[in-house]
């Protein structure tokens, strides 16, 4: 089965579902030579909590555009430091 994307693209919903699971599994060991990999350099990422309001929102919340903020974020992130939300 495909899922259609923006501007026209279509893409496998295995794909997409491969795709997250080897970015998670990557970026759980640290591999961000991989993750840097599996991105585009127009990449927009964003991740939330439900409700905005869990005790550890400020570590969990992130919002990076471009490939090289992504990865910015992502390396001190992945060490437990908790860092500004870029943009």
């Amino acid at each position: 089965m495909l899922l259609s994307v923006t501007k026209g693209v279509v893409v496998d919903r295995l794909e997409v579902h491969e795709l997250i699971g080897r970015w998670w599994t990557n970026y759980d060991e640290g591999e961000f030579d991989v993750l840097d990999s599996l991105v585009t350099d127009d990449i927009a990422f964003s991740c939330r909590t439900d409700t905005g309001d869990h005790p550890y929102e400020s570590f969990i919340a992130a919002t990076a555009d471009g490939r090289a903020a992504l990865m910015d974020h992502h390396r001190p992130h992945r060490a437990g430091r908790v860092t500004a939300r870029v943009a």
